[in-house]
């Protein structure tokens, strides 16, 4: 926990792909907060997202961050077809 703890301090908040490599594992483990957000349709029109990691009892950070995110995108108005 201490070597992901220090590798998390070097940084405000760290973007990681939603379902790749372990990192929502790691933060389940540690209890880094992790936010998921949507960042728009894939090719098959399905939804995708991106995390969004920050440290330890950074919450309010992250949810700010999550908050601007979304301000300056439109990824939350994307829905798959079938649910328009």
């Amino acid at each position: 926990m201490k070597n992901i703890n220090d590798a998390m301090n070097k940084f405000d908040i760290i973007i990681t792909p939603t379902f790749e490599g372990k990192q929502l594992s790691i933060t389940n483990l540690t209890g880094h907060p992790a936010l998921c957000m949507p960042i728009g349709l894939d090719k098959q029109q399905l939804p995708n997202s991106i995390t969004f990691l920050a440290n330890l009892y950074q919450e309010e950070d992250l949810l700010l961050f999550g908050k601007f995110f979304q301000d300056h995108t439109d990824y939350d108005e994307m829905h798959p077809s079938m649910f328009q």
